[in-house]
């Protein structure tokens, strides 16, 4: 996610607009948890345009991604 936010030049004060939440120490903690939930992951992602991909560890890329999306995870 930190990686996300510095290419993109996305601030925390943002993602706060973004995700409705409370304050930039919300954004904050969620980041930097070490254990983050995978709906939380989401939410940030897709909040700023982006998704998470599983890939196969070995092998060709792009032979079996699976993208996941917050509106995949909500189903």
């Amino acid at each position: 996610i930190k990686a996300v936010m510095r290419e993109t030049g996305t601030k925390q004060s943002h993602l706060v607009k973004q995700l409705g939440v409370k304050s930039q120490s919300v954004i904050s903690e969620r980041i930097n948890h070490d254990n983050i939930s995978v709906k939380a992951m989401l939410e940030i992602l897709d909040a700023m345009g982006y998704e998470l991909v599983v890939r196969e560890s070995y092998g060709e890329y792009g032979r079996c991604d699976f993208p996941m999306r917050l509106q995949d995870y909500e189903r």
